[in-house]
C-alpha cells in the first residue's frame, strides 16, 4: 500500500492529475459546493445575527415545517457533541484527516468508481471543508464568534444543521443505498449465470477463465 501511494503522488502524476481535475465536471461541483455552503453560512450571520436564534427563535420558510434560525455550533455535525475547546479541536482534527483523505482514497479507487459514487464522495469532501473551514477560522478574535455556523432547523428534526451537514449524511445514505443495489443486482447476475450452484472448485475455475479471457483482450 506504502509503495503504491508513492507511485501515485510522483511529481508527473500529482501534476496530471491536477491537470485534469480542473478539467472535470466533479471539481466545479465541489467547488460550487463549498462556495454555496460558505455564503449561505455568512448570509445567516450578517442578515438574521439580530433575530431570536436556536430551536425557539428563526423565521418559519414552510410554516410548521422548515425555518431558518442561527447558532454557532462547536459541538459535532447537527449540534450533536459536547460544546467545549476539546470537543471542537477533537472535530477539526477529525475533519483534517477527512479532507486529506478522501482525495487520497479518490486517487487510489477513483477510477474505478460509478460516476454516482464519485459525485457523492465530492460532496462529503464539499462537507468536510466547509465546516473544517468554520472550525479553523471562526473564533470570536478572528471574525466576532465562535463555531460552526447552523441555520437550518426542520420542524420534526430537533436539531440544527447547515448546507455542509446535509451533504455528508445525504451522500452517505446515497452511497450505501447504491452499495445495497448494487450487491442486489450482481447477485442476480451471478444466480443467472448459475454461479450459486457451483462448488468452490467450479466457481474458482470459472473466475480463472474469465480472468484469463480478460487478459486476452487486452492484450489484442
Amino acid at each position: 500500500m506504502e509503495k503504491k501511494i508513492k507511485e501515485l503522488f510522483t511529481k508527473e502524476k500529482v501534476k496530471k492529475f491536477f491537470l485534469s481535475l480542473i478539467k472535470s465536471p466533479l471539481f466545479y461541483i465541489t467547488l460550487g459546493a463549498i462556495i454555496i455552503d460558505i455564503v449561505t453560512k455568512w448570509i445567516m450571520v450578517n442578515y438574521y445575527h439580530g433575530i431570536e436564534q436556536g430551536s425557539e427563535g428563526g423565521i418559519w420558510v414552510i410554516p410548521n415545517f422548515i425555518k431558518v434560525t442561527l447558532i454557532y455550533n462547536t459541538g459535532g455535525i447537527f449540534g450533536i457533541g459536547s460544546s467545549n475547546e476539546a470537543a471542537r479541536v477533537v472535530l477539526i482534527v477529525i475533519r483534517a484527516i477527512l479532507a486529506l483523505g478522501i482525495p487520497v482514497v479518490y486517487l487510489l479507487k477513483g477510477r474505478g468508481l460509478k460516476k454516482r459514487y464519485k459525485v457523492c464522495i465530492m460532496l462529503i469532501y464539499a462537507g468536510c471543508i466547509g465546516n473544517l473551514i468554520d472550525g479553523l477560522f471562526y473564533y470570536d478574535n478572528i471574525v466576532g464568534f465562535t463555531g460552526v455556523v447552523d441555520w437550518i432547523k426542520f420542524s420534526f428534526f430537533d436539531y440544527i444543521f447547515n448546507l455542509a451537514d446535509s451533504y455528508v449524511t445525504v451522500c452517505v445514505i446515497l452511497i450505501l443505498i447504491f452499495i445495497i443495489v448494487d450487491e442486489i443486482k450482481e447477485a442476480i447476475k451471478r444466480n443467472r449465470r448459475g454461479e450459486f450452484s457451483m462448488t468452490p472448485e467450479e466457481y474458482a475455475k470459472k473466475l480463472e477463465e474469465e480472468k484469463k479471457h480478460e487478459d486476452n483482450n487486452q492484450q489484442k
